[in-house]
């Protein structure tokens, strides 16, 4: 009988949600380590856009997404939300980058253009800021 239905009712799509990842990959760790790794780069191919908040000082995870020029423009969107609950008044703004120097720059070259009165550095990061956060980062901190 159960034969008979699986055939009548073939599964289209199957949803899972996964309360723990660690656990979901040492289950799959046991069967397959090759479906393993493509899952993993899978997971955490995700550009996460993370902030800093400043009362507990612990990092909150905003927004993931797949791709790097749309986590940018997300992050834009977001100071522009910063900028409108300071009524529009923001007087530094500081990008630190870790190799993606020319997103940096792109990135200031636009808060330039959408804040002229306010001031905008550039800096390279640290090696330890980099050891935090990743090699390909960009951290920017509006004052």
């Amino acid at each position: 009988i159960e034969l008979l239905i699986e055939k009548q009712v073939p599964i289209l799509h199957s949803l899972i949600y996964a309360n723990d990842l660690r656990a979901l990959l040492a289950g799959i760790a046991l069967k397959d380590i090759e479906n393993q790794t493509n899952l993993m780069k899978k997971l955490m191919g995700f550009k996460p856009i993370m902030m800093i908040d400043g009362d507990r000082g612990e990092i909150e995870v905003l927004e993931l997404c797949k791709e790097t020029e749309v986590a940018l423009e997300r992050i834009l969107e977001k100071i522009d939300e910063e900028v409108e609950s300071q009524r529009g008044y923001i007087n530094r703004i500081c990008i630190v980058y870790n190799i993606m120097y020319v997103e940096a720059m792109d990135i200031a070259n636009k808060l330039k253009q959408r804040y002229p009165n306010t001031k905008v550095d550039v800096f390279e990061g640290s090696s330890a800021l980099s050891l935090l956060i990743g090699d390909r980062s960009i951290n920017i901190a509006i004052a």
